[in-house]
């Protein structure tokens, strides 16, 4: 059955919360964005993070923590409350780098209870978020990485999928030339997943991952779409070509 897209915006905003993980230094961005976050990097006279909240809002999601670090002021006083963007934003505040699963941790107490969604802060993607939470709750997935396709020259690393999309391993991508799956950025995730979190310093992809993959609990989703990262000069000047010509407006 094909469920009409302003009932999958529905379903989503009862019961999604969305973590987008803001708290990076942008080291490789400093010489272009200077003294703010990269989160907070300018296209076209808007955030970049600005972009993320108005597609997750076009999918229905209203309800938002940010985990934010370095410079976390700034995204803290232009975005407040989120209510100009029609959000409810919360923030989780990073005092330390604690890498992807320390900010998860540490953003325990807004995500307790319901499936909600975790999205790299230097992110980009739209996609159809209800056929991607109903693939996560087919497989009684613990968490589901959407995974696009990509040149294995432009990936560092290929995701190795099982017959029932379970994720088996995430390693170097091979050599040669052709296409590989790789993490896009954006996961679904159950609260259980706070019992495989340890407190203190923790990566979500280096740690946590092997531990759900050797228990049958990590899948992966295959998209048609692209994602935009925004971590290297090259790719921030893609994303304000990309994102100049995508952005509808929010106020």
């Amino acid at each position: 059955m094909i469920v009409p897209y302003h009932c999958r915006m529905l379903y989503n905003a009862q019961l999604m919360n969305a973590l987008i993980l803001a708290g990076g230094f942008g080291t490789r961005l400093k010489e272009v964005i200077h003294d703010r976050p990269k989160v907070m990097a300018p296209i076209n006279g808007r955030p970049f993070s600005e972009y993320v909240l108005v597609m997750l809002h076009r999918h229905g999601i209203t309800d938002v923590v940010i985990s934010t670090g370095y410079l976390g002021e700034y995204v803290t006083s232009y975005f407040a409350g989120g209510e100009k963007l029609g959000l409810r934003i919360r923030y989780s505040d990073e005092p330390r780098p604690l890498g992807t699963g320390g900010a998860l941790k540490a953003a325990q107490r807004f995500l307790r209870g319901s499936t909600f969604l975790i999205l790299n802060g230097d992110t980009y993607l739209d996609t159809d978020i209800a056929r991607l939470v109903a693939f996560h709750r087919s497989r009684k997935s613990q968490l589901t990485v959407a995974l696009a396709r990509r040149l294995r020259a432009q990936s560092g690393a290929a995701v190795q999928l099982g017959k029932n999309s379970e994720i088996q391993s995430i390693a170097a991508a091979p050599a040669g030339r052709g296409q590989c799956w790789v993490n896009a950025g954006l996961y679904v995730v159950e609260p259980e997943i706070f019992s495989f979190v340890g407190r203190g310093r923790v990566s979500l992809e280096s740690d946590v991952f092997p531990l759900l993959a050797k228990r049958g609990l990590l899948f992966g989703y295959r998209i048609r779409e692209d994602f935009i990262d925004i971590g290297t000069p090259q790719e921030y000047e893609k994303a304000k070509a990309f994102l100049t010509h995508e952005y509808t407006g929010a106020h």
